[in-house]
Parts: structure tokens; sequence; C-alpha cells
């Protein structure tokens, strides 16, 4: 399986998958927002990439009103601030 060939290549050496936007969407909202440093790379298939991209919208914006209703997903968790040490010189 290739997922297992190139996890090892990824930040925290695995590589996860979800079968539907419906549960990378609650993946999601279940981690933490804010100041943080980003650890995932989405590759979604042309079916799922809109739904994802308004998951990854609503989780930036705190807005989950746009997204399909999903009694199921968990509330978004309070941003969080001052968790990660501040940038030195340019980006």
């Amino acid at each position: 399986e290739q997922r297992r060939l190139v996890a090892p290549h990824f930040r925290h050496q695995k590589c996860l998958h979800f079968p539907t936007s419906v549960k990378f969407t609650r993946w999601l909202f279940e981690q933490h927002r804010g100041d943080i440093n980003p650890w995932a790379v989405l590759v979604a298939g042309w079916r799922e990439a809109k739904p994802c991209l308004a998951a990854l919208s609503s989780a930036f914006t705190g807005l989950a009103e746009e997204l399909r209703p999903d009694g199921r997903r968990p509330a978004l968790r309070a941003p969080t601030v001052g968790r990660r040490p501040a940038k030195q010189g340019g980006l």
C-alpha cells in the first residue's frame, strides 16, 4: 500500500486516510486551532475537494453554518493563543 511507503516522509511519520469528506471534517473539528504549527497535508480527489475546503474554511473562520448538517460532527474547539514561539526574521 502506497500510504505506508510515504508515511515515513511526513512530519509525524503517519498518513491518515479518511474515506469521506464527512469523516475528514469530523477529525478536523477535533483538532486544535488558532496559534499552532500546522502538521497535516490534505490530498483529496475532485469529488471531495470542495467539501474538504469548506471544512478547512470553517475551521479557520470558526463559522460552520455553511457546512452540511451532521449530528455527529463535534463543535469546533476554541482557538488557542500564544502556544508557538514568535518567528525570527523573515518568512
